[in-house]
C-alpha cells in the first residue's frame, strides 16, 4: 500500500504514473550529472581569466 490508493481497475494509471516518475527521475539525474562536469569548468575558466587580467581586481 502506497501514499496513493490505487484500485485494481487503475492499473493502467498506476503503470503510467511509474512510467512518468520514471523519466522524470531520470532528467533531474541526467542533469545532475551534466552540472557536475560543467560547473567545475566554468569555475576553473572564472579563476583563469581573473588570474590573468592585465589589470589586477
Amino acid at each position: 500500500m502506497g501514499f496513493v490508493g490505487i484500485s485494481k481497475d487503475d492499473a493502467n494509471e498506476a503503470s503510467a504514473m511509474a512510467k512518468y516518475a520514471r523519466y522524470q527521475y531520470l532528467f533531474f539525474g541526467t542533469g545532475a550529472i551534466m552540472v557536475l562536469v560543467l560547473l567545475p569548468l566554468r569555475m576553473i575558466r572564472s579563476i583563469w581569466r581573473v588570474t590573468n587580467k592585465k589589470s589586477k581586481v
